[in-house]
């Protein structure tokens, strides 16, 4: 068993005798598409593209995932190759022959309520703890503050319309239904941290954590029954746990019908997965996705359910590959854990394990603070165990993208694995390491650094 890893194009990190996971960055029409292989037959996507499949050592169909500016299709015979051979480097040019028509827009969603994205909407609002049946529809609110969504503070490419910094936000608002209600209503939400939703006073969602960008979350049916013609009211509470804080909701026509499916099943008895994880999709408003199942070494569910382009033209393949998102979580865990089981021979002289305090090791391959920062002094004693299990008291990157960490860096350019780890090193911990559990989507690959230091 070994492993081995680095940051060029093309690297392997071997996991089990046998089984080894393939990463290669293909460069498409300018975008950079970063896929990983396993088994030597199944892609899962890294970025934004729905679909770059490998045939015969090259890059095929393009179909990028909102980017409708994109190439829909390609041309086989218009793809160039930089190398092919097997474990070589690919950088392939696709030439498009079909464009989309247009981009996918806020415009496309019909808004009951309108979003802080889409238009202004007046809200109710209270920092202070409302009386128990704030939320019920007979609550008169007139001694609350008024204020336009969104409410929040402190979040990159929010539009904040109120500010809000205390830790508690409680939002009221009535609506009017012209018509019977849809099925297809849903939340469209951005919210950080904790959030609930109730319409007529009864609890129609939740959401813990953090959401750096709007999504629909579902209705739920007991909330769906009190929805009647006429008045209704909308009543938000968000609390904030610290950092950037954000609550906008809207409510929209979920746009998305009855889910296409694309492959197949190897008998008849096998639909029920794809069945299953349908009814699922359909009911938390989840617009494609994929599903595969093995036995043994033989695929005997390969499932695409939904659409690959906004305007629902394009049923989704069953190998089109998706964003990796949070799965490379599990990724990094299995290949720390691997590396752990090895041995390797640390410059700290100590034996790698769980307990292994992260930061002294790195430092120990070279990582260093930023000029002019200083650590926060509870950053040593941080281990890999903490860091696995969302448990370190790191901090989150900003926002949903870097520009404000590359810019508190003083990079020119985009950020490196490398640059991310030293930001990271130069900000206060959230909580003494250990004490508490937070999901950190930051913290939690930087143990794959590990092999480019």
């Amino acid at each position: 068993m070994s492993t081995a890893g680095t940051c060029r194009a093309d690297y392997e990190i071997r996991l089990i005798d046998g089984v080894s996971l393939t990463w290669r960055e293909y460069t498409i029409e300018g975008n950079q598409y970063c896929t990983q292989k396993e088994f030597g037959k199944f892609c899962i996507q890294k970025k934004d593209v729905a679909s770059v499949h490998e045939a015969s050592g090259t890059a095929a169909d393009a179909v990028p995932f909102n980017k409708a500016d994109e190439a829909r299709k390609t041309d086989r015979s218009k793809i160039k190759t930089n190398g092919g051979a097997p474990g070589g480097s690919h950088v392939a040019t696709v030439a498009p022959t079909q464009k989309r028509s247009r981009k996918t827009s806020i415009s496309d969603l019909r808004f009951i309520i309108p979003s802080a994205q889409s238009d202004t909407s007046r809200w109710r609002y209270t920092f202070e703890a409302p009386p128990p049946d704030w939320m019920s529809l007979r609550f008169i609110d007139n001694g609350w503050k008024e204020g336009v969504s969104g409410f929040g503070a402190d979040t990159p490419g929010a539009p904040i319309g109120t500010p809000w910094r205390s830790t508690d936000i409680w939002m009221r608002r009535e609506f009017i239904l012209a018509k019977t209600p849809s099925d297809r209503l849903a939340f469209w939400v951005q919210h950080d941290d904790d959030i609930e939703i109730y319409l007529n006073g009864i609890l129609a969602a939740s959401k813990e954590g953090w959401s750096p960008y709007y999504d629909f979350v579902p209705i739920s049916a007991k909330a769906r029954l009190w929805l009647r013609l006429g008045r209704n009211v909308i009543a938000v509470h968000c609390r904030n746990m610290g950092g950037p804080q954000y609550a906008d909701v809207g409510i929209v026509v979920f746009p998305y019908g009855d889910l296409p499916t694309t492959g197949g099943e190897m008998s008849p008895r096998l639909a029920v997965f794809t069945e299953k994880v349908k009814k699922f999709m359909e009911e938390h408003l989840i617009p494609a996705g994929t599903i595969a199942v093995m036995k043994k070494d033989r695929v005997v569910v390969s499932r695409g359910i939904g659409y690959a382009d906004p305007e629902q033209t394009l049923p989704l393949r069953a190998d089109a590959m998706m964003r990796l998102a949070r799965l490379d979580k599990l990724i990094t865990n299995a290949a720390i854990k691997a590396l752990i089981r090895s041995s390797p021979r640390l410059p700290t002289r100590e034996t790698l394990s769980l307990e292994t305090r992260v930061f002294p090791l790195i430092e120990a391959y070279g990582a260093a603070l930023p000029p002019g920062r200083t650590a926060d002094p509870r950053l040593r004693d941080i281990t890999i165990g903490q860091v696995l299990e969302h448990r370190s008291g790191l901090a989150h990157f900003p926002g949903s993208g870097s520009l404000d960490l590359e810019r508190d860096l003083g990079l020119s350019g985009p950020s490196r694995p490398k640059d991310r780890t030293r930001w990271l090193m130069a900000q206060p911990l959230r909580f003494p390491p250990g004490t508490q559990y937070e999901y950190n989507s930051s913290a939690t690959p930087w143990p794959a650094t590990l092999s480019i230091w």
